[in-house]
């Protein structure tokens, strides 16, 4: 999870309940009916940041720029 964590190396001099790893990303709730609710959670990956049209590819250790890791969650309830 550390690539998602913006300020890693900021933490490693604190004790763990001090500890409040800073993450870019998004997350949404929809209520799509009584019984259902849709989480959407996004993440954007640090390790390489940048503007789209300079940064593309991969680098030399298989990092893609810009990549976004996104989880879809369905909650059923009754």
């Amino acid at each position: 999870m550390d690539h998602f964590t913006f300020n890693t190396a900021l933490l490693d001099g604190f004790d763990t309940h001090f500890r409040t790893p800073v993450i870019f990303g998004l997350f949404k709730q929809s209520k799509i009916n009584e019984s259902l609710t849709f989480y959407v959670i996004s993440r954007k990956d640090c390790r390489r940041l940048g503007r789209g049209h300079i940064i593309r590819g991969l680098d030399d250790e298989g990092n893609a720029a810009n990549f976004c890791e996104t989880e879809h969650i369905f909650c059923h309830s009754n």
